[in-house]
């Protein structure tokens, strides 16, 4: 006698992502879980407005002394740390600590493009898949 199996489809998404052209670690989540996406959309979009404080900020040129090397930029260096923290404690608050660590190293950018990427990329996961979640409840029978 043959054993049945019953297959359940969650949604869990494995999605290989690449840094500089590494692959550097696979994210899960699930694209079905309202919690996920919700906080997803509320990372996005507080991300719009943290990227405009960054953009304004990366656009301060700081001082250089006479030899043209950059000297300490303070209060501009300090909210720069800040916010590269806000984005990498959202990321890790999506997924787990240390994800962040693990996709953007040491780094601290001055730009907010890498995080957005990041966000970007999972909206095109999540939202193609929301969508057809959406369709197949909201189609008019003809």
């Amino acid at each position: 006698m043959t054993e049945q199996t019953i297959s359940i489809d969650t949604g869990l998404k494995k999605i290989p992502v690449s840094v500089d052209g590494n692959n550097t670690l696979v994210l899960e989540f699930n694209s079905n879980d309202l919690l996920f996406v919700e906080k997803l959309h509320a990372i996005y979009f507080e991300a719009k407005e943290k990227a405009k404080e960054l953009q304004a900020l990366d656009a301060v040129k700081p001082e250089t002394d006479e030899n043209g090397v950059m000297v300490e930029f303070g209060e501009t260096k300090a909210q720069i740390e800040e916010i590269n923290q806000w984005f990498r404690e959202k990321i890790d608050g999506l997924f787990s600590d240390g994800i962040s660590q693990k996709l953007f190293g040491d780094m601290v950018y001055s730009s907010p493009s890498v995080y957005v990427q990041l966000i970007e990329g999972l909206f095109s996961v999540v939202g193609p898949a929301r969508q057809q979640k959406i369709e197949k409840y909201t189609k008019r029978k003809k």
